[in-house]
């Protein structure tokens, strides 16, 4: 079955597999509705389904809420992931959209902010009962450091008018390690005293490929005008693997519970009990999982 959505061309197969069942397009369970234009099967009473962008490349979609009660969503968009723009012609756009239903209905997508280079997650965050919105990206900018590949600087970027514009890119330079690169995917968190904690991590790559990572956390005690980078230079690792995509969930009390992506084969995690000052060393924790973010 052909179907074509806009000027992309989504071919579907003639059966689609659901858990350990498998069914033919035309003969699905009523409770299971095909959304052609999607390419994808889903439960019918969903009230609000839609593709977020059509093209070759998309990741990390990433929504806030606006003091309003807007919500913002945020993604790349393009021909391909910005690591990889030094092995082929292309790159992408950060695009934004906004519902002022609950996510019933979307705005049409709006280029957030034009930068001469591809982008990766937009991590927002919006501090408790402000009206202002920040947010964290990956900014491979040559004048700013990059090279090559996964690892590049990283920039804050902040909204006073709900995310219709925004400042230039401050770039992250923590106090310890003013020449830290990395990429950083997974939410930020508010913790107590208005302290800030941004996952990062910085690999290893070996003919294109990613053959180690180690996990970091950003901490400012200031809105982003100091930086710490934390556990040090070296980051949190195993041997012969990697630890990457951590996020931070502050649990009230100066508690904070990290929970990291592995190749080990199981989610990690660690813990801290003074806003993100000090650490544990991470552990495997019992959710197995197939090298997935948390």
């Amino acid at each position: 079955m052909l179907h074509y959505a806009r000027d992309k061309k989504i071919v579907l197969k003639k059966t689609i597999g659901i858990g350990q069942f498998s069914y033919r397009l035309d003969d699905l369970p009523e409770e299971i509705r095909l959304y052609p234009e999607l390419g994808v099967a889903a439960n019918s009473k969903f009230e609000s389904l839609c593709r977020i962008h059509l093209d070759e490349f998309s990741c990390h979609p990433r929504t806030v809420i606006t003091l309003n009660g807007e919500v913002l969503l945020f993604y790349a968009a393009g021909s391909l992931h910005y690591g990889w723009m030094h092995l082929t012609e292309g790159s992408n756009t950060m695009y934004m959209r906004r519902s002022c239903d609950g996510g019933s209905s979307w705005s049409d997508p709006q280029v957030a902010w034009s930068v001469p280079y591809g982008q990766h997650a937009a991590v927002p965050l919006r501090p408790r009962n402000e009206k202002r919105i920040y947010v964290f990206t990956t900014e491979p900018s040559v004048e700013a450091g990059y090279t090559v590949r996964e690892n590049a600087p990283l920039a804050m970027r902040f909204s006073d008018d709900d995310g219709r514009t925004w400042s230039m890119p401050e770039f992250i330079r923590p106090g310890d390690y003013p020449d830290f690169q990395g990429m950083t995917a997974m939410r930020a968190e508010e913790c107590g005293d208005n302290i800030w904690l941004l996952g990062a991590h910085n690999c290893e790559q070996n003919n294109d490929s990613c053959c180690s990572c180690a996990q970091y956390l950003l901490r400012t005690c200031d809105s982003g005008k100091h930086w710490q980078l934390l556990p040090g230079r070296d980051g949190w690792t195993i041997p012969g693997g990697r630890l990457h995509e951590g996020r931070p969930l502050y649990l009230g009390n100066r508690e904070v519970l990290m929970f990291i992506r592995s190749s080990e084969g199981h989610l990690w995690s660690n813990r801290s009990f003074d806003n993100g000052l000090t650490w544990s060393n991470p552990t495997p924790t019992k959710l197995k999982h197939l090298e997935a973010p948390p």
